[in-house]
């Protein structure tokens, strides 16, 4: 739900749910999410607790994630211990914020996809972008491929928008880097949008 640029609600619905809000625009004004939106219908219960945790996290993620990312100048293997150390840390800040608000697992498991998205996007581009030497890109690659990411988990399309981004990066990269994969996407563009990334690898 967009109330602005930089002011938005998320929402967790399914086609076919019919779910009412009421907003409180003072509590929204003070940031106060745990009062801000009351839920009824559909996912009631499931948003009641998504929301302010989804906005804590992400008050976090934009606090700590972003002023530590790795340097993009380090080898690869300390790039990826960076990363996963990242991954662990922000992994132990949900854990104990779940168990401090008695967070569901449904909603614990999408707030972790999300972080790991976020993560994928901004760290691994980041890192790409700034490395002059293509050949370099390509090994790079792997991060995309780290068990910490997930590449191939379905689940990141219910998550949320930055998986796409994500994807779409390293699409971007395999187009750029793999002359075989280029020639199969020129020729079969369809590919792309069937999320074929097992066969242009």
């Amino acid at each position: 739900v967009n109330l602005s640029y930089s002011q938005f609600i998320m929402v967790r619905v399914e086609p076919g749910d019919s779910v009412h809000l009421v907003i409180d625009a003072q509590a929204l004004k003070n940031k106060d999410f745990r009062n801000a939106v009351t839920f009824s219908g559909d996912k009631a219960a499931f948003n009641t607790e998504y929301v302010p945790a989804f906005h804590y996290m992400s008050d976090l993620k934009n606090r700590d994630m972003y002023g530590s990312t790795p340097n993009d100048s380090l080898p690869l293997a300390e790039y990826k211990a960076a990363i996963e150390a990242g991954v662990v840390q922000y992994g132990d800040s949900l854990a104990r914020y779940a168990a401090a608000h008695k967070l569901s697992k449904p909603v614990t498991e999408l707030l972790h996809r999300q972080m790991i998205n976020t993560m994928a996007y901004y760290w691994l581009m980041d890192y790409k972008m700034k490395t002059e030497n293509p050949e370099a890109t390509i090994d790079k690659r792997e991060l995309y491929r780290m068990p910490v990411f997930g590449l191939y988990d379905t689940r990141h399309f219910e998550s949320d928008e930055m998986f796409a981004h994500m994807l779409d990066t390293y699409m971007a990269f395999i187009y750029l880097y793999n002359p075989t994969a280029r020639k199969i996407l020129e020729e079969n563009p369809a590919l792309a949008a069937q999320n074929s990334l097992k066969a242009l690898e």
